[in-house]
């Protein structure tokens, strides 16, 4: 028989062994975990360590276990003689893996090199992870000695929780999109793909969300009649920066035409030009339902987006992420997301469920202006006027302008005082309002064309919406016209509304697909810009139809240019900032205003130092002649006197 003291001892020596091992194990945890976020960057070198630290932890238990078969007592010489491992029970073995362990399998979509070909080469959707193994579970066989079931309770211990940290580190080594798809992925919806909600749909798509998209109208690239306005959209530097992102830009700006100024007509038919900025920079004159085709074919080409047409939204609960849908059979539906976006428009229906909520602000203004369209037609297969233009008829209370299209025609919105559409009731009072206002344009459009398309369509109105926050909880969130409808005399709606998009995805990035950190700071980012392009949109109308009439205005415009050509850093225009530059629009705002102050200010100086220069040249030049002023005023009364003498007085 083994002496107990022995066994006790050998007992006890193996407790001190795996606690020491224990802790040391805890201390390389916590520092590997402490490397996590330096890391995350870098996944794949993540995954190598986390393998590499396997192995090697795995070698250290196959050598423990094998001093512990070498530490117990050997047998006897003779046959006769006992077993002394027969007293002790039998260690339990731990199925541990083979040495050569196997990667785990992760499949990643792999995003080609050139953006244009993005979604044509998005492979199908697979499960993210195909192998990670599960935590083992060891049945802890009984002995009938304590300290041995200790030591052996122990074993089981270590050896599970090695198989939870390398699960932990292959976890925390895999990219954000792979996250966002364990246990069942999370999913976006959008609401009315108007360009903000479709453009949104590839930016979800892209980082591995299921996207639903609802829209309660049909599908407007196979419908024969498309409800809505057609006024061209402007598409500018913002706008471009979130296409781009999705690999967009060139097929959207291979179908626009370059504007590089505004085009002033005057009542006499007088034109002249004013530039938007330097010769390298324009805007883009784009159409409206194309782009509506171009961005909807997009976000269906993501084999991970559905996109549902004729499903009418009736009513959303934001903070469980539900939404009640009718069908276009009538059917109702209940579905539920993990986050729910708002692209629904003007008067969306998503954010009536943040009117119900406490501290949410909410206004909206309708101008006093509406807007009819219009139609220019190409003249001998050609533009009939120059293309590369905005074309203005400013007439201080009311304006026409036209943007140019791709079949050579230009599309014309008049914008007016409703009483003043109220006004022309038949085809002859629209002939003779537009030979007092517009005459130059009668014969581009047609003097019969005019009188029909007048009537075709009443007066529009225009809205402006604004509130604040965008978010309510971390399920649901407002962009695009939902959140902030401008008017369009800035040419910043859309803009506006896809710099939403790129934002969002920015943050996205900046929080790791963290929801709950990405909503919050896109409302603190977002309200204050958003609030300024509506000021500014507001602004730009007046500017648009009288402004450009003065005569000051313009040589402001000069001015502006000039400074801005010597102290490109200092002195920026506002249309640059907010047109050709990302520049937040608040911030554009505030720094317009300082520099209208101090260019006014220097103009005051500048003007009076030129009259007081003036005035002191014109004294310096009587002196010199002496001749002063006051003789000059003398000069009246000495005339007359000359006149009431006799004849032939000599006058000294």
């Amino acid at each position: 028989m083994a002496n107990p003291s022995v066994v006790d001892q050998l007992t006890r020596l193996k407790l001190r062994l795996l606690e020491k091992r224990l802790e040391n194990e805890q201390e390389n945890l916590e520092k590997m975990e402490s490397s996590l976020p330096a890391a995350r960057n870098r996944p794949q070198d993540m995954l190598q360590n986390a393998l590499r630290q396997r192995k090697d932890l795995l070698q250290e238990l196959r050598e423990q276990h094998l001093l512990e078969e070498l530490s117990q007592p050997p047998a006897p010489a003779g046959g006769t003689c006992h077993d002394h491992r027969a007293a002790l029970p039998q260690v339990y073995e731990i199925p541990f893996p083979a040495s050569q362990v196997e990667p785990p399998r992760i499949i990643q979509q792999t995003m080609p090199t050139q953006p244009a070909t993005i979604i044509q080469q998005l492979p199908q959707p697979s499960p993210v992870i195909t192998q990670i193994p599960p935590a083992q579970t060891f049945a802890a066989p009984r002995s009938g000695s304590i300290k041995e079931d200790m030591v052996e309770m122990m074993l089981m211990q270590n050896a599970q929780m090695h198989q939870v940290m390398m699960q932990n580190m292959m976890l925390k080594a895999l990219p954000p999109a792979a996250l966002a798809q364990l246990g069942g992925g999370s999913s976006a919806l959008l609401q009315h793909p108007q360009q903000v909600g479709a453009l949104n749909a590839c930016f979800f798509a892209r980082r591995g969300f299921q996207v639903d998209v609802y829209e309660a109208r049909e599908d407007i690239r196979v419908s024969s009649f498309a409800r809505g306005r057609s006024i061209n959209l402007a598409l500018s530097h913002r706008g471009r920066q979130a296409l781009r992102a999705v690999g967009m830009e060139e097929q959207i700006v291979a179908k626009g035409i370059p504007m590089r100024a505004r085009r002033i007509h005057t009542p006499s038919g007088k034109k002249y030009s004013i530039p938007y900025g330097k010769k390298n920079q324009y805007i883009l004159s784009v159409d409206r339902a194309n782009l509506n085709k171009e961005l909807l074919t997009a976000a269906e080409k993501y084999s991970n987006t559905k996109l549902f047409f004729g499903h009418k939204l009736l009513g959303c609960n934001a903070e469980l992420g539900t939404l009640s849908i009718r069908r276009s059979d009538q059917q109702t539906l209940e579905v539920s997301y993990d986050l729910i976006v708002g692209c629904d428009g003007a008067f969306s229906t998503v954010r009536k469920q943040f009117l119900r909520q406490t501290r949410f602000n909410y206004s909206h203004e309708y101008i006093p202006h509406g807007y009819m369209e219009l139609t220019i037609p190409p003249k001998d297969g050609d533009f009939a006027m120059e293309p590369n233009y905005l074309h203005i008829w400013p007439r201080n209370t009311f304006m026409m302008i036209a943007l140019p299209n791709m079949d050579k025609s230009f599309t014309c919105t008049l914008f007016m005082p409703f009483e003043e559409f109220e006004k022309l009731t038949t085809g002859e009072q629209v002939l003779g309002f537009f030979q007092t206002y517009f005459p130059d344009a009668i014969p581009l459009i047609g003097e019969q064309e005019l009188k029909h398309d007048y009537f075709l369509l009443p007066a529009q109105a225009m809205i402006s919406v604004k509130c604040s926050s965008y978010n309510l909880s971390s399920r649901c969130v407002l962009m695009g016209d939902a959140a902030h409808a401008v008017v369009p005399f800035y040419g910043q709606g859309m803009n506006a509304g896809f710099e939403d998009c790129l934002v969002f995805d920015e943050l996205m990035d900046q929080f790791h697909n963290d929801f709950g950190a990405c909503l919050p700071e896109f409302s603190r980012l977002r309200v204050p810009d958003d609030h300024a392009i509506s000021d500014l949109a507001m602004y730009n109308y007046v500017e648009m139809r009288e402004h450009v009439n003065s005569t000051w205005f313009i040589f402001r415009k000069h001015v502006d240019n000039l400074l801005h050509a010597l102290m490109p850093s200092t002195i920026v225009p506002l249309y640059t900032m907010v047109t050709f530059t990302r520049i937040r629009y608040h911030e554009a705002l505030q720094r317009w205003r300082w520099q209208t102050k101090v260019i006014n200010r220097g103009l005051l100086v500048v003007g009076a130092a030129g009259l007081g220069g003036t005035y002191l040249l014109i004294k310096r030049l009587a002196r010199n002649l002496n001749f002063c002023l006051e003789d000059l005023w003398g000069w009246p009364h000495h005339l007359r006197n000359i006149g009431n003498l006799p004849f032939g007085t000599r006058v000294v």
